[in-house]
């Protein structure tokens, strides 16, 4: 609720690659302190609940399709854990 959904997920302008699966990947910035905060503590309820959490970290995201404050979305590059 208190985040921009991204309108895209993929650097791609075709008329089709809006039905097809996205590629981007979507990544809290670093100073998003705030709402990493709260990201944990869902993280949290998830993991009492029995639901595998993987915190990944990078500073090379990728190809940048979307950004605001406090997330990017990207293509990940070759190298970019996923």
């Amino acid at each position: 609720m208190n985040l921009t959904i991204p309108n895209k997920f993929n650097r791609s302008k075709s008329k089709g690659a809006r039905n097809k699966t996205p590629a981007g990947l979507s990544w809290f910035k670093e100073d998003a302190s705030e709402t990493i905060a709260r990201s944990y503590e869902l993280v949290s309820l998830l993991q009492e609940n029995g639901y595998p959490i993987e915190i990944i970290r990078t500073e090379r995201v990728g190809y940048i399709v979307y950004e605001d404050n406090q997330q990017v979305v990207a293509e990940p590059f070759s190298d970019t854990p996923v």
